[in-house]
């Protein structure tokens, strides 16, 4: 997750960047109000973890400020030397999602942040039209057909939980006129993984990059259904390209507008997916014209970018230099005009 602290005391914010990056997160500091709303209108963040006593702006004020704009929130965690339930009810009224006391400790730390992430999950999503679609509504009953088709399992849905994870893989379809860019991630471990492989290829897995292929032609398929399935709701989806470093369901369904995750079983093999939607498929992006019917958009925050290019162009090898050279060490989906 992303993660950034607010907080001015350079010491306990050194602590703060310390305990979340052991676990894991990506962390970012400030040191007062003013460049946590700079930062926070810029850059996405999974939780903001903010002291109360800042200068100029209070913690409060941040997360009054915070809540007041449009578009995906981080989870809040409110941190102060004062206790007390009037302490608290005045964080929980500002808008956070937890209250950290001090003093502070390494696991105290953790589980304000895991709980504010939590709660702010569980909080009401932002309507979206396609979870008013059929599909949306029977997606785990589509999903299980679809894998009984690929791979001659009988796969039946069963609830969500956390499983050992070690293959995965995603797949972005767009909808430029909707505004919408909807992810599918399969998640599988070890054995399954390999027994996915052998029924379809009808043979042992040589390696795990052989693994993650499989999962995300598997991924293809489930987005091929949804394309299809969709579209008398109004969708038009055009396929992307499959990615084989997708995050963590967690972790994932932290930075989706509405998801839904379930759990495939066929026998002893379980397979989980997460499928949602992004809150916006246009962030912050740079372009360039490779050609008169090519332009390459490029995220700037994440390592992603998109082709669009015009309906029936070959792409070539000569392509994939221009795009490399644009855009080296990034993922580059593909989307179609005219």
């Amino acid at each position: 997750m992303r993660v950034l602290v607010v907080e001015d005391d350079p010491t306990v914010a050194k602590l703060f960047a310390s305990v979340l990056a052991k676990v894991g997160h990506d962390v970012c500091v400030v040191f007062d109000g003013p460049s946590a709303l700079e930062r926070v209108s810029i850059e996405d963040f999974d939780a903001v973890v903010c002291d109360w006593m800042l200068p100029t702006l209070d913690g409060t004020t941040v997360v009054r400020e915070v809540r007041k704009r449009p578009g995906r929130q981080p989870a809040f965690v409110l941190t102060s030397g004062a206790l007390g339930a009037v302490v608290r009810a005045h964080a929980s009224r500002a808008g956070a999602d937890e209250f950290l006391p001090k003093p502070l400790t390494a696991a105290s730390i953790v589980a304000a942040v895991n709980s504010a992430v939590d709660k702010r999950a569980k909080a009401k999503a932002p309507a979206h039209p396609i979870v008013a679609t059929a599909a949306w509504t029977g997606l785990a009953s589509l999903l299980a057909a679809k894998l009984q088709e690929c791979t001659g399992l009988a796969f039946a849905p069963e609830p969500a939980g956390e499983t050992p994870v070690r293959h995965r893989a995603s797949l972005s379809m767009l909808d430029v006129a909707r505004d919408t860019d909807l992810c599918v991630a399969l998640f599988a471990e070890h054995d399954t993984g390999l027994a996915l492989t052998k029924a379809i290829l009808g043979t042992e897995a040589a390696s795990d990059a052989e693994v993650a292929e499989v999962l995300a032609e598997l991924c293809n398929n489930a987005c091929g259904m949804l394309k299809t399935a969709t579209r008398g709701d109004g969708f038009a989806f055009t396929l992307g390209l499959p990615t084989f470093d997708a995050p963590a369901p967690r972790e994932l369904e932290s930075t989706l507008l509405v998801s839904q995750r379930c759990a495939l079983r066929a026998g002893d093999l379980r397979l989980d997916a997460v499928i949602g939607v992004h809150s916006s498929m246009i962030r912050s992006i740079a372009t360039a014209h490779l050609d008169e019917s090519m332009v390459l958009a490029e995220d700037v925050h994440n390592e992603t970018g998109l082709l669009v290019a015009a309906k029936g162009l070959r792409l070539t090898s000569v392509t994939a230099e221009r795009i490399a050279r644009h855009a080296p060490r990034r993922f580059v989906r593909v989307c179609s005009f005219g």
